[in-house]
């Protein structure tokens, strides 16, 4: 069965929007072979089990997250070479580690620059979506998105500020208007009141200028962006790949072609690792969108020019150079019916990676997908709403029992116990008539005066005296009692033995006997008396 991998559609020259979606992509074609798995645009995130691109999917069985689909691609019969393998354990922890860097770092960097920056959310990011998206999915997916970037980026205050001091550049169109409006961007003040962010204008002082509120973001945006790309740069060094020091420098001359110019590239004949292809992802998403703000862009190239042909190499390796776009997708779904025919499409169209056209939705998903989105955003509700981090394929148990269950179970076990304290209890002081009990009332006796003699403000208190004092007269009358039926019977046995028991007291007598057997003698004896 060919394996399906379900991501964000194109958008900026890129095979995806999503950073992850590309590194899968970039993953996929180096490591799976071809013909066996197949790229699909897709919309639809209910079926991800992380509600969330990028997402495989092997007959029933979805696997969600770019790590996830890393670890089950390496057990999977269609990979033909695991990138990871040829690494040591120590690259392999720095694998690890400099994977959870870029989720932590570099993911804040593209909220900030695609989704929090308005300028370049409002004229790059929501029209990129709108290629992709139907257009019910407008008006939920993106400001959904956007709603979501700006809480993980909360932590750092800046959601909250004009980081291109353009906001107030609405568009005449009153949809988007009012959509900046709900979002608290302000658009009523007039253009040309407007801080201005030139240092031609006299009017403010350097001083003043750089104490705005625009320029302490960009001073704290360079800082970030110094963050996250300084370790990778680091990391990088001389390198062709991030983790590999195996590259032959050449110097590649397009020889007399007016149209290419010389360029210093360096390749390299070791294959790129899963690091590499992430790293591709969040890089890619930095460097090559076109945006009215590019503050990220012109840091990379700028700042470090050694990651941006890092970018440019990890591209031309994986995913190639071409620029897909959405309405070349949108072609492919007029072919639906063999591999054959979308194979012949993909040809014509000059689509190198297998995209394939996803299956049609019905009106009764477009419908589910429209009513859970507006669930989602009602703020009493959206707790109903959240998705399952982990959904098992259809036709298998779920990974982990129902919270009522558990509440339900937890409530019994309380229930049981707390029964079988007080039962306790009850058969402590209730006991009944078969109970055997061991009563000293001489120790019962003191015990109940020292109790008295000890009653302070209505509750009784014990001293440690008087309780020993009657556990050692009580042990004392047990032993005595032993002590006298073992006498009576000893006694009793002794009596019946000498055959003279006639209500005499028996008496304590030690017997010496020697038999001496002899031919018609009877045995003799002595006895002493002490």
């Amino acid at each position: 069965m060919v394996l399906e991998l379900h991501v964000w559609g194109p958008a900026f020259g890129l095979p995806s929007i999503d950073a992850e979606c590309i590194a899968a992509i970039a993953y996929a074609k180096q490591a799976l072979r071809d013909g066996q798995w197949a790229l699909v645009n897709a919309y639809d995130v209910d079926k991800s089990p992380t509600k969330e691109y990028p997402a495989l999917r092997n007959g029933s069985t979805w696997i969600g997250g770019f790590h996830a689909i890393v670890l089950y691609l390496r057990r999977h019969s269609a990979l033909e070479r695991d990138l990871d393998e040829p690494l040591s354990n120590k690259e392999r922890a720095d694998v690890t580690a400099f994977s959870s860097f870029l989720r932590t770092t570099a993911l804040p960097l593209l909220d900030l620059n695609l989704f929090v920056s308005s300028a370049n959310y409002y004229n790059a990011t929501s029209s990129a979506f709108t290629a992709l998206l139907p257009w019910y999915l407008n008006y939920t997916i993106p400001p959904a998105r956007r709603s979501a970037a700006r809480a993980r980026t909360q932590h750092l205050r800046l959601s909250a500020l004009d980081l291109d001091s353009i906001a107030d550049d609405e568009p005449d169109d009153d949809r988007l208007s009012q959509e900046k409006r709900e979002a608290g961007i302000p658009g009523d003040r007039p253009i040309e009141k407007r801080a201005s962010l030139l240092f031609g204008r006299r009017r403010r002082g350097l001083r003043s200028m750089l104490s705005a509120p625009e320029y302490a973001a960009r001073f704290k945006l360079a800082a970030l962006a110094d963050a996250c790309l300084g370790p990778l740069d680091e990391l990088l060094g001389d390198k062709a790949l991030l983790l590999r020091d195996d590259e032959d420098n050449t110097n590649t001359n397009n020889d007399d072609d007016s149209d290419h110019t010389n360029t210093n590239t360096k390749h390299t004949s070791a294959a790129p690792c899963s690091l590499d292809c992430l790293a591709l992802g969040y890089l890619a998403l930095m460097q090559y969108p076109v945006l009215p703000a590019p503050w990220l862009a012109d840091t990379l190239l700028t700042r470090f020019p050694r990651l941006a042909a890092y970018t440019d190499r990890m591209r031309f390796l994986t995913i190639g150079a071409e620029s897909p776009k959405p309405a070349d997708l949108l072609a492919l779904i007029d072919l639906r019916g063999s591999p054959e025919i979308v194979s012949k499409g993909r040809k014509e169209l000059g689509l190198s990676l297998p995209w394939s056209p996803p299956a049609p939705p019905s009106l009764a998903t477009a419908a589910t997908s429209i009513a859970a989105a507006l669930v989602a955003r009602l703020p009493g509700l959206s707790a109903f709403a959240s998705p399952d981090p982990v959904r098992p394929p259809k036709g298998k148990p779920p990974h982990h029992p129902p919270q009522r269950l558990l509440h339900g179970l937890a409530g019994a076990a309380a229930t049981a116990a707390a029964a079988l304290l007080a039962g306790a209890v009850y058969a402590h002081k209730h006991p009944g008539p078969e109970d055997v009990l061991f009563v000293n009332e001489a120790a019962a006796q003191r015990v109940e005066e020292a109790s008295l003699a000890d009653w302070d403000l209505g509750v009784a208190d014990f001293s440690a005296g008087a309780m020993l004092a009657g556990l050692g007269a009580q042990m004392d009358f047990e032993r005595q009692v032993v002590r006298d039926r073992e006498m009576q019977a000893r006694a009793e046995g002794e009596g019946h033995g000498q055959g003279h028991g006639h209500g005499r007291p028996a008496v304590e007598v030690r017997a010496d006997v020697d038999v001496v057997e002899d031919e018609g003698r009877r045995p003799r004896g002595g006895v002493s008396v002490p």
